[in-house]
């Protein structure tokens, strides 16, 4: 994990694609690599961002702390981050409660599927309880 987290920080951006993909197979155990992924949202380059999405929702729960990243990633020039993050925001349920006015902007979206994932996100967390 350590090597991968340090790939984060390589200044070619392929690099940190890689780095962060690979991050993602390890699912929660790559919580450690949490603060570099968090600061890969702010990449120039869509995959990086992308691809440090996915990883944080492969750590599930424990990635928590970077709610506020992810929402942020809601006003992405890319739309599938755009997707991505709202998908990911719904997992949080409840506890993505402070981006539901955020969610609610992106129901007008120029893109049908980010409209979609921010609708879902909503409900899943207006209610968690709900079968998804």
């Amino acid at each position: 994990m350590p090597a991968l987290t340090q790939m984060l920080r390589d200044p070619d951006s392929d690099v940190q694609i890689i780095a962060a993909v690979a991050l993602a197979t390890y699912g929660p155990a790559a919580s450690s690599a949490l603060l570099p992924l968090t600061a890969a949202l702010a990449s120039e380059k869509p995959a990086l961002r992308a691809a440090a999405l996915q990883a944080l929702d492969r750590i599930g729960p424990d990635a928590e702390p970077a709610l506020a990243a992810i929402r942020d990633a809601l006003e992405d020039p890319d739309k599938q981050v755009r997707q991505t993050a709202a998908r990911l925001l719904g997992k949080f349920g409840p506890s993505a409660r402070d981006s539901l006015n955020s969610l609610r902007s992106r129901l007008d979206d120029s893109s049908p599927a980010v409209r979609s994932a921010a609708q879902e996100a909503m409900r899943r967390i207006a209610e968690p309880n709900r079968d998804h």
